[in-house]
């Protein structure tokens, strides 16, 4: 197994890092939920869906081939305080940060840590 060194992101904070399948990005989200995309260098960093007031992306993963991203979705962002129906949800969207589709939606339940099953090979 090939061990690869990642450079520190930073100025921000970056939660939840994983590889791309191909090891060329590591994704990771921010506290608010912004989800971006890094090279191991620590170059390139490029924001894929940023954060907003009522959305938050967290725990992002690409799908096994690299097209897609699986994450979990909040209504919360952005905003100062927490609303008061906050709920977690679980999300997919294409790579490049579009389309993003509510894959469970469920009022009144946290739904959380959402990972790709093996017929997603």
């Amino acid at each position: 197994m090939r061990t690869r060194q990642a450079s520190a992101v930073r100025p921000q904070s970056a939660e939840h890092p994983t590889w791309s399948p191909d090891s060329r990005w590591i994704i990771y989200n921010n506290p608010q939920g912004t989800i971006q995309k890094i090279r191991p260098s620590g170059t390139g960093r490029q924001t894929i869906a940023a954060a907003s007031d009522g959305f938050g992306g967290h725990k992002p993963s690409y799908s096994p081939d690299g097209t897609k991203i699986l994450f979990m979705c909040d209504n919360n962002g952005t905003l100062p305080d927490v609303p008061s129906d906050f709920n977690q949800d679980i999300c997919v969207m294409h790579a490049n940060g579009s389309n993003v589709v509510h894959v469970i939606d469920t009022p009144n339940v946290l739904e959380n840590w959402p990972s790709w099953g093996p017929a997603a090979h």
